[in-house]
């Protein structure tokens, strides 16, 4: 309880120090907590703790070790949590994600890419923030050559175009042709089916 409550200090108070948490045994604390059953507002502060603590790099480093990111993205596709529960959770994956490679490893194993894909399709239903936060996890694993054409197929891009399409609606599909070629995230033949949604778009 006083490891629930020294986390939620320094998270609302913004002093979050990393290194002196990790001294004081909290990373193992927080893994834990997504493993048993817990309050639901314990999910959104352990997930957003433990994104935090991906900042210290020996934190990342036993975070990783900990093979997490399942418990993770049980915490975000759990669909009886809170919106901001789940948020929390689509924050911690997002720094899992960036800081090693083993996570990413790890999130494509289970499958974890059609998640994203199926918060994608609930565009109408889930908020913004959410798919903001799909669409960064898509091109932080897409950013390494390994991983970019199992993450990146023709329905994540149909499910791209959208959401864009729920929230942008006066703008023409070749905001998010434009944006996914940028990042160089596809190569043809993903490119020639984008093209095509752009054609249809302009019937």
């Amino acid at each position: 309880m006083f490891k629930t409550l020294l986390l939620r200090n320094c998270i609302q108070h913004n002093f979050l120090h990393e290194k002196a948490l990790y001294m004081y045994g909290i990373v193992d604390y927080l893994v834990q907590t997504l493993i048993g059953s817990v309050q639901a507002d314990i999910y959104e502060t352990s997930c957003h703790g433990i994104g935090m603590m991906t900042l210290y790099n020996q934190a990342a480093k036993e975070i990783t070790a900990s093979n997490c990111v399942k418990n993770v993205l049980d915490v975000l596709r759990n669909e009886n949590a809170t919106w901001s529960a789940r948020q929390a959770a689509l924050f911690a994956l997002n720094q899992l994600l960036k800081c090693d490679v083993k996570n990413c490893q790890e999130f494509l194993d289970i499958q974890g890419q059609n998640h994203l894909l199926w918060l994608l399709r609930r565009s109408e239903k889930v908020p913004a923030e959410m798919l903001v936060g799909a669409v960064e996890c898509i091109v932080t694993i897409a950013r390494n050559q390994a991983f970019k054409h199992t993450v990146i197929t023709t329905d994540i891009i149909d499910a791209l175009c959208a959401s864009f399409e729920v929230y942008l609606n006066e703008i023409p599909l070749l905001i998010e042709y434009i944006l996914i070629l940028n990042l160089g995230l596809i190569r043809w033949p993903v490119e020639l089916h984008i093209d095509e949604r752009l054609q249809n778009s302009q019937l």
